[in-house]
């Protein structure tokens, strides 16, 4: 039986649906490699050197077969006219790594004619390679427009949901690092700029970078954040970060806009808080933000009070014994997680004339090992409050 270059050329094009099935360009590159794609051999050794790269990936472990056996519609041009729906091998047919071993076994290497065509070591191999890969060439089969446009926009949805849980993670690697330029600018970089999840990330490292910045840049960045917070909470209002990062922010905003728009938003940054903290209580950082917002309530100046008695009927309340609950739940949650929730237990205990807890807190923000603004800030403050006790 006669093996035509297409043959080779379909081979080629599985080895590069599984590679691309990567979205690192550093990791499918590597893919390739070793798959011999770019490769300068003659088109038979070439042919041979994927079909044993392919054989050896199903000899490691099923790690590898969800991988490589993966339902994968690539549509390509066969000829100039026709293109070829290629399928790789099913996976509800051959879902296990025996099933897998079995249809790549019969498989033999293509061997060169003296003529200079190509077949074969047995007639029927290639027939029962092209059966098992599910390739099929327009002149045997043709598959209908629609089917080929529903897998193709099945392929874009499954490469951009990748895409998009890869762009968070990255972004989250980069803010834990403090590297909140790098975050802000991935995420802007978005292919989805659009999601929800972009929108508050793109937030959080605005006003991030916000903090290290003068005015009036200062505030025009705090102002972005909060807009893009805004949009994060109308598209998922069932997302605890979206509650989060639109109740920090508000509050920020709000107190750029002076004392009085500041307190008439504190029911407001206390309702979003709370919503937060009910869809994941987990999260210590919301614990911290609302032990600051009883805080802030308990510490009032009287001005202040006075101006939100003649807003509220019924004016917010909160006092230190709440704030200390919301401290300590946030450092029982993830201990160490934060210098500013060390500095703010200091403070607590010392409102509440617990000078020993005080001092315990207070020195381990004093000493912390300063990576952002707010490390920088806590050590200060904290310094400056251990030479008072």
């Amino acid at each position: 039986m006669v093996i035509q270059s297409s043959y080779v050329r379909r081979l080629q094009l599985i080895a590069s649906a599984i590679a691309l099935r990567h979205s690192s360009p550093l990791v499918a590159q590597s893919w390739r490699n070793y798959l011999g794609l770019g490769s300068r051999q003659p088109e038979l050794q070439r042919c041979n050197h994927v079909i044993s790269r392919l054989q050896a990936l199903v000899q490691r472990t099923t790690k590898y077969i969800n991988l490589v056996w993966t339902r994968v519609h690539l549509i390509v041009e066969s000829d100039t006219t026709t293109p070829v729906v290629v399928n790789l091998i099913d996976v509800r047919l051959l879902g296990t790594k025996s099933n897998c071993l079995t249809q790549l076994h019969c498989i033999s290497p293509i061997e060169a004619k003296s003529s200079g065509t190509a077949k074969s070591t047995t007639a029927t191999v290639g027939v029962g390679f092209l059966a098992s890969f599910s390739l099929f060439s327009s002149g045997k089969a043709k598959k209908d427009s629609t089917t080929e446009k529903e897998a193709g926009e099945k392929m874009a949805e499954m490469e951009a949901t990748k895409s998009l849980s890869e762009t968070i993670q990255h972004s989250d690697q980069l803010f834990d690092e403090n590297n909140f330029q790098e975050a802000y600018d991935l995420l802007m970089k978005s292919s989805n700029p659009e999601a929800y999840e972009i929108k508050w990330r793109i937030a959080r490292a605005l006003f991030n970078l916000s903090k290290s910045t003068p005015s009036p840049k200062k505030e025009e960045m705090v102002r972005e954040s909060f807009q893009f917070a805004t949009e994060a909470l109308a598209l998922n209002d069932n997302d605890f970060a979206a509650h989060k990062w639109y109740s920090i922010l508000l509050d920020a905003k709000s107190g750029l806009d002076g004392i009085k728009e500041r307190v008439t938003q504190l029911e407001n940054v206390k309702k979003h808080m709370k919503r937060a903290l009910e869809l994941n209580p987990t999260d210590a950082t919301s614990w911290y933000i609302l032990g600051q917002f009883y805080y802030g309530l308990a510490d009032l100046p009287w001005y202040q009070r006075k101006i939100v008695a003649t807003i509220f009927a019924t004016p917010p309340e909160g006092s230190y014994e709440e704030a200390l609950e919301c401290f300590e739940k946030a450092e029982q949650t993830k201990p160490n997680f934060y210098s500013m929730n060390h500095l703010m237990l200091g403070r607590t205990y010392q409102a509440l004339k617990n000078n020993g807890k005080a001092k315990e807190f207070l020195t381990l923000a004093a000493n912390v090992t300063v990576l952002n603004e707010d490390d920088k800030q806590a050590k200060e403050e904290a310094a400056k409050l251990l030479k008072k006790l």
